[in-house]
């Protein structure tokens, strides 16, 4: 069976579908298809009828049977919303692999079920209108991608321009992640599914690796190595040699946790997996907060680089190999240090906290940057010498030509130079 007789098989076993679409105007007038999801196995969440027509383009969400999608791949002609729309597929489809449940895709909201995705390319495309969208009984968008992204239900999170083709995704519902819940020496990951029998909970993390059987339970409890929460710790509910379904919940990234983690345990263990997994993109070790400028100047430059991305730790009391120390100064004395150091050199000011905690009977403190919303965030070296920094790996970087173009424009006042 090739993939084109999969995708037809799955159609053809769907009761229902669920469609979201779009439609231009092509050379002569018609429509013509630009992009469509569908989507079996279940309602999409916060899906609703749709029907906007704005003289140049469509914008549909309406329910289908399996039978009358699979038509449209036979050659049967697509009507949505009463209007027919011309489609013209390459029938050499993509198996994009499996979404998570409650996972969004770049150009789609989440679904509550794990899905295999496909797609479905289209050899003719319409012409995007410019300008404002306006129409009786419609809502009035500023652009075509705006009213897009509206219909796909990602709201403000505008995407790249996507192509013109299908997708195609098939909700599994025999068995998902429901909860993971995160404990002091324990994990506790909680199922739902029409069918968990053969199933079993894989848990992996940084030199840690356990499986533990289903039995068709609808929770299953993973210990923990010492307590400790494993550096890229993540479970999948797998059945064979397939997962159905995974979560992630790194103690490096506490903040930026998947839908359905609830984290219980106790800050030492969560830090201290974090400490175990080493340096990062997100992670960065001080042995001290020195008094010498220039560490001190790496110090709010890594601040900075960290909101500039995905936010990220730096945990002072501890070594670049990992090694725990702890500090030697009065903990509240060098928390009030480190805030005022980085208050006066990180303009724009990011969303920091620094924090005393206690760690195997050391104290440790923990600079916890959040993602910036006023990227880009740099460093004042004196008067107009402001310089931006980026995160990459385990390192820090002053940021080049292309990774400033990539960013906004700098505060009132700054000039951007890289670090000579």
């Amino acid at each position: 069976m090739d993939d084109l007789d999969i995708l037809r098989a799955e159609l053809d076993a769907a009761d229902m579908a669920w469609l979201r679409g779009t439609a231009v105007a092509g050379p002569s007038g018609e429509l013509v298809l630009h992009s469509l999801e569908v989507v079996t196995g279940g309602e999409p969440q916060g899906w609703e009828a749709i029907a906007w027509y704005y003289r140049t383009c469509l914008f549909v969400a309406e329910q289908f049977s399996g039978q009358e999608m699979l038509g449209i791949l036979n050659g049967q002609p697509l009507r949505m919303a009463g209007h027919e729309v011309s489609i013209d597929f390459d029938l050499s489809p993509t198996r994009l692999g499996r979404r998570p449940s409650r996972a969004g895709g770049h150009h789609s909201a989440p679904l509550m079920w794990p899905a295999e995705e496909w797609n479905l390319p289209h050899r003719r495309a319409g012409n995007l209108p410019s300008g404002p969208l306006v129409a009786q009984g419609c809502p009035s968008f500023p652009h075509f991608m705006t009213a897009w992204a509206d219909l796909f239900g990602i709201g403000g999170r505008l995407p790249v321009q996507p192509q013109p083709g299908a997708n195609f995704s098939f909700q599994d519902r025999s068995g998902r992640i429901d909860s993971v819940r995160v404990g002091a020496d324990s994990v506790v990951i909680g199922l739902d599914g029409e069918d968990l029998g053969n199933l079993r909970i894989d848990l992996q993390g940084a030199g840690y690796r356990t499986s533990v059987p289903v039995n068709g339970e609808d929770s299953v409890n993973v210990a923990l190595p010492g307590g400790i929460v494993p550096a890229g710790a993540w479970v999948a509910l797998a059945r064979g040699d397939e997962w159905l379904d995974q979560r992630t919940f790194d103690p490096r990234f506490p903040r930026r946790q998947e839908p359905g983690v609830e984290w219980s345990t106790d800050e030492p263990a969560s830090l201290l997996g974090a400490i175990l997994g080493g340096e990062s993109s997100t992670v960065e070790f001080k042995g001290e907060f020195s008094r010498e400028q220039k560490s001190r100047m790496h110090f709010a430059c890594t601040t900075a680089a960290f909101a500039n991305g995905d936010g990220g730790r730096i945990v002072v009391g501890v070594t670049k190999i990992a090694q725990l120390v702890g500090i030697k100064d009065h903990p509240e004395t060098l928390r009030d240090a480190i805030t005022n150091f980085v208050r006066d050199k990180v303009q724009p000011l990011p969303d920091f906290e620094v924090a005393i905690r206690q760690v195997e009977g050391l104290t440790v403190l923990v600079v916890e940057v959040q993602p910036g919303s006023q990227r880009p965030y740099g460093v004042r070296f004196g008067g107009t010498d402001w310089r931006c920094y980026l995160r990459r790996a385990g390192t820090t970087f002053p940021a080049d030509r292309d990774g400033l173009l990539s960013l906004p424009s700098p505060p009132q006042g700054g000039s951007i130079q890289a670090l000579l």
